[in-house]
Order: C-alpha cells, then structure tokens, then sequence
C-alpha cells in the first residue's frame, strides 16, 4: 500500500523537478536588458532615480537656478519667466520620477521624509508662483476690466507673489542637500547647537552674577565714579541689573566705547580684567571647544553611516552578482557547488575573473574558502534512506556521489562577516569547536590504540564486542 502511495508522489515530484529546471534555465538563458546582478524588478524609472549620473544633473540643475535667482534681482528682462518655467518643468519631472519610483514610502520614509517634503513644497509653490497666480490676475483683468484690476486687485496680487518669490530661497537649502561635505557641516552645527543650551545657560548665570556685583558696586555708588556726567553715564549702563546685564554683554562681545573714559580708577581697571577674563576668555573658549567637538563627533558619525549605507549597497549588489554566477555553473540546480562545479570553474578564466571582482577574494582566496567551507556530501545510500525512496532517488539529484559541496548561503554570509572584527562569543565557539575536534581526535587515537594492542595480543574482536583481557594504557 505504501508503495502504491509513494510512486505517483514521486512522480509528481519528478515532473516539479524538471518544470522547475526548465523554468531556471529560460531566466537564465532567456533575453534580459539588465546585468545579471541586477534585480529583474527595476523599472527604467526607478534605475533613472537610483543613478548617480541623475543626481549630479539635478545638482547642477539646483546651483544654476540659485544664481539665476539673485540675477533676476539686479537685472530686469522679461525672459526670465520662460528661465524660471524651465526649472520648473525640471523640479516636476523630478517629483514625478521619485513618487514613481518610491510609491508610497515616498511620503512616509523617515530618513528622507524632511527632504521629500521640500521638493513637494518647491513644486507647489513653484506653480503657484509662475503659472497658477499670473493666470488668476489676468482671468481677474478680463473679467473686471483693466480699471478694477489696478485698484483693486493689482497690489494684493502682487504682495501674494512677493511672498511667493520668498519660497525659492528653499532651492538653496536643496542645494546644501546634493552638496555631501556642504550637508555634513550644516548637520554638525544642528547637533552642535543642540550641546550649546548648557553652555548658554552658564552664560546667562555668569552674566547675571556679574550683573549684581557691578549694579552693586558701581550703580548704587559704592565706587567713586569721578565726574558728575562719568556717573550719570555709569547709572545709564549699570542702574538696574537688566541694564547691567545688557551692558556686560556689549562689554564680552568687545563692545567698550559707552564706558571709554570711566575706567580710570585701578579698582574698575581690576574689575573690568577680571569680567573679561571670565567672561571673554574663560566661556568664550568653552562655546568654541564644545561646537568644535561636537561637529567632529557629527561629522564622523554622518561619515559612518554613509560607508555603512554604501556597505549594505555593495553588498546587496555582490549578492546579487554571486547569485547570477553561481546559477550558471551549478548544473544540476541544487542550490550548492560540487567540486566538480568549481573545478570547472576554476578552468574557464572569464568566470573565475568575474568571481573575484564580485567576491574582493583573489584566485588563491576563494579556492582555500571553498575548501574551509566546503562540507562533505552525504553517501548516496544514506540519502535514499533520508527520502524514503528505497533504491530510486529523485532524477538529477545523484549526479555527484560524494565529494564536498558549497552552498550558495554559506559562500555568502561569510563575505558578509570576514571584514568584521571578531568578538569574545566567536573566540568562545572557535574554542569550543577546538575542543571537541580534540576530544574526537583523542577517541580515535584511543580506537587505533585499542586496535593495536589487539592485534598485538591475538585477541581480534568478537562479532558481540571486544575480548581482549585489559592491556597497557593508551599513551594518547
């Protein structure tokens, strides 16, 4: 009953098998217009917005527009419409070749969601600027006439496209974006600005501190001042503590002609030192330290993540690139190489160049890979116990009875892990892969030991078990 059962699911299975090979190989050898490394899902507009050679136009594209905005400016022609309409169809193809591209996401990716939402704005208001208000002034003109239009409707419009015109400033902050260097600064003076609130707030209490004493001291006249007009000038400055904060301000900022000719008495000479040095010299240098410091920790993790975005790129496309190669050498579609597969490929030079660009590995590299992670296959008669198919495994799948096979996954993730630095729980599993290579090495060597003494003794092993009286311990 059992083998009634079992031969139609085999059949079943075999002609799966075979559709499938035959599916394979038309992908494989069928006509593509894309690199055999490439996702087959790519449409021409999303390639065109993946390309670095779009970007770079856009780019280009961005820096000229911003010069033509400050020479429509100082310059007045009336062809700076058609100029303006030009970028402007620029700025839409652009839109419309990223919603295209990225769908949905478009609106709701977090890491690009700022930047999407400008160029949506620049667009819209772009339109609004130069087609969509200059059509509503002279739909206005034709209706009311050319009288009502300069009464009534003229100066409102007019003010709308001023405010309007003040939106393309929002191209410049484009152009910071397409500039990496240029962006990488603005981002490290964010997040600097985000560490000075501190620094900030000990200047406002070093300020305020300073502001009681001099009130003190010099506003209620516990320092003799000179001059009648020396001490209306000082009461003017130091009066009341805001005045005496405002004041100190305009002193740290190297501001001292309101007090020129007041500091004539060595205790306000000590007292002015002694401010500036605190103030000028002391929080001054602090500011400076932690922006410096925070834009370098910012612009080298901004650097970080870059390389790790173009890490998860390259790597993405050298997977892509391996899996391509290795679907043309493994004949029999297993999923793994043979080491027939990859002596043969080792013979053809073309794919063997082609194997170490996509892997970084030279010749002698990737041969000693395969052989670290090459494992053996298992024996044919195993197999056929595994599938329960007695004496007739399925086609194609006994074309190599042994030897060592690589699958593609293990090839890959080691790639992906042989530049990273190893860590306390790899060493551990090394070790312990050391030991138990040790302890299987120590049950064999007891084994040829055993076998040793018994043959020595001529007692040969019986078909129950050994029977062979103790003999001298095993040196190993």
């Amino acid at each position: 009953l059992l083998e009634s059962k079992r031969r139609p699911i085999q059949r079943a299975l075999d002609e799966l098998r075979g559709m499938k090979r035959e599916l394979m190989d038309k992908v494989q050898d069928g006509p593509s217009s894309t690199p055999p490394w490439e996702p087959e899902w790519l449409t021409p507009v999303d390639r065109l917005s993946r390309s670095s050679t779009f970007e770079a136009a856009m780019s280009c594209v961005i820096a000229v527009n911003a010069a033509v905005v400050g020479l429509e400016l100082d310059f007045d022609w009336t062809g700076w419409f058609f100029v303006e309409s030009g970028f402007l169809l620029v700025y839409v193809f652009e839109l419309f070749v990223r919603l295209r591209s990225h769908g949905v996401a478009f609106w709701c990716d977090k890491d690009t969601l700022l930047w999407n939402y400008l160029d949506a704005i620049i667009v819209a208001v772009g339109l609004v600027d130069l087609w969509i208000v200059p059509a509503a002034i002279r739909l206005q003109a034709e209706a009311h006439g050319t009288e009502a239009r300069s009464e009534q409707g003229k100066p409102d419009c007019l003010s709308l496209l001023r405010l309007l015109r003040m939106f393309r400033l929002l191209r410049l902050v484009k152009l910071i974006k397409t500039i990496k260097p240029l962006y990488r600064q603005v981002l490290g003076i964010s997040h600097s600005l985000m560490a000075m609130q501190w620094v900030m707030a000990l200047t406002m209490l070093a300020l305020y501190a300073w502001a009681i004493l001099w009130t003190t001291l010099m506003g209620h006249g516990m320092i003799d001042i000179g001059t009648t007009a020396e001490a209306e000038e000082v009461q003017s400055a130091f009066g009341t503590v805001q005045r005496s904060m405002f004041s100190l301000f305009r002193l740290m900022n190297g501001d001292d002609a309101f007090l020129a000719g007041v500091f004539q008495s060595v205790e306000l000479q000590v007292l002015f030192a002694g401010f500036m040095v605190i103030s000028n010299w002391s929080i001054l240098a602090i500011l400076t330290s932690v922006v410096s410091n925070n834009m370098i920790e910012s612009s080298a993790r901004i650097l970080e993540e870059e390389a790790e975005a173009i890490g998860v790129d390259e790597g993405m496309r050298r997977t892509r690139r391996l899996k391509a190669l290795f679907k043309q050498i493994d004949i029999d579609r297993s999923g793994a190489i043979s080491q027939d597969e990859w002596l043969q490929l080792l013979k053809d030079e073309g794919l063997t160049h082609e194997l170490c660009d996509a892997s970084g590995l030279d010749r002698r590299s990737i041969h000693e890979l395969f052989a670290c992670l090459a494992a053996e296959r298992t024996p044919a008669s195993a197999r056929r116990k595994a599938w329960g198919l007695g004496e007739s495994p399925p086609a194609g799948r006994l074309r190599y009875e042994a030897g060592p096979v690589l699958p593609y996954s293990a090839f890959m993730q080691h790639l992906k892990v042989d530049g990273q630095p190893a860590d306390k729980r790899a060493v551990w599993r090394m070790l312990s892969q050391v030991t138990e290579l040790e302890s299987l090495l120590d049950r064999r060597f007891d084994e040829i030991w055993m076998a040793v003494q018994l043959r020595a003794s001529g007692n040969f092993p019986s078909p129950g078990g050994f029977t062979c009286s103790p003999g001298p311990a095993s040196p190993f």
